[in-house]
Formats: structure tokens, C-alpha cells, sequence
């Protein structure tokens, strides 16, 4: 948006706050002022830190300033400054985004900005963080299937009435003790 206001107003060295609440982003800005580095892409707030790395290049001044998240949960909107409000309202702008149904919210028609050159596609969804994570388990996906369809005798009745979101839910959200007890109950490595 930026980059639009800059080129059709033709402003010459504009100069802009930006206010996130995303302190990690804002850690990761620094490094930007001696340029952007091959690492800067792995980070997941890599369409952000290009934009601004964008910004430079065109010679827009730009000063990012961090303001604390959530506040409308424990503060009313009247004792609140206007960046914390702006904050508030972007939020919920964004939340609303993640309830449009999935062909809206990422497929491979989705654009590669200028900045990134490239980018990844896997089962028709553009890959936006965890790219290794991601390959990984699509080129394994198969050899895993095949093994615990045969190791626990499963149909494909039974692979289409488990319920993985919800196993895949109990298998991250414990610490790893618990967690590791019931792989091995499942898999039926436990000794009896």
C-alpha cells in the first residue's frame, strides 16, 4: 500500500511510521539496515521484512515502532492512544481474514511478490513458513501410510474415520514425556 501512495502521489523520500505489535519482526528489522541476507528468507515474517527491504530500495524512510498487542483485553477503547486502537482494528481485520473459507485464504493462484522472485507450491497451496518442514513430510507422506496401514491392519474405512486433527492435536499439545507414552501405546511399543 505503501509502495502505491509513493508512486501515485510521486512523493520523492516520504517518511512512515509503521506500528506492529510483532516484537520478533521488529527484532528482525535491524539486521535490514546493512541489507537483506539469504537467512532473512527462512523467517516466517518473510513477506514483511521484504516489503520494508522494498521500501528501502525505493527510498522510503520508514521507522518501525512496536506497540503491545491485545490491549482491548484488559483496557477500555477510550484509554487507549490511537496507534494501540489502529492496533486493535488491524487485528480484528486480520482474524476475520482466517474465517474465509480455505480456496480463498491460500491456492496456487496467490502472487509471488516481486521481492521473493520464487516461490513453493506443494498439493496446489503456495507455502508460506515450515518450507522444509513441509517437503519433508509430503516426500515421506507415502512410505509412512504404507508402513501403518500394514503394521495396524487399517482399511480404507479406517483411515477415512480416524480423527486426525485431533490426534495430530493430542500429539503436539502435551509436554514430550506424555506425549512419547502414548506414541508408544499406540504404535503398541509399550511393554506389558
Amino acid at each position: 500500500m505503501m509502495t502505491l501512495l509513493v508512486k501515485v502521489h510521486q512523493l520523492s523520500h516520504p517518511l512512515f511510521l509503521s506500528v506492529c505489535d510483532n516484537q520478533g519482526a521488529l527484532n528482525h528489522l535491524q539486521p535490514l539496515k546493512t541489507g537483506l541476507r539469504l537467512c532473512h528468507h527462512k523467517e516466517a515474517e518473510a513477506d514483511l521484512l521484504l516489503t520494508f527491504q522494498q521500501w528501502s530500495d525505493d527510498n522510503i524512510i520508514y521507522t518501525p515502532q512496536w506497540v503491545q498487542g491485545h490491549q482491548d483485553a484488559t483496557k477500555k477503547e477510550k484509554d487507549l492512544t490511537d496507534l494501540k486502537c489502529l492496533n486493535i482494528s488491524m487485528d480484528a481485520i486480520a482474524e476475520a481474514a482466517y474465517i474465509l473459507p480455505p480456496e480463498l485464504c491460500t491456492n496456487a493462484d496467490q502472487e509471488v511478490l516481486p521481492a521473493k522472485i520464487i516461490a513453493v507450491y506443494l498439493h496446489n497451496a503456495k507455502i508460506t513458513s515450515s518450507l522444509k518442514k513441509l517437503i519433508i513430510k509430503a516426500y515421506h507422506a507415502p512410505a509412512m501410510e504404507t508402513y501403518f496401514t500394514h503394521k495396524h491392519k487399517l482399511t480404507a474405512y479406517n483411515t477415512t474415520h480416524i480423527n486426525w486433527s485431533g490426534l495430530k492435536n493430542f500429539m503436539t499439545k502435551p509436554k514430550m514425556h506424555p506425549r512419547s507414552i502414548a506414541a508408544k501405546y499406540i504404535l503398541g511399543s509399550l511393554p506389558t
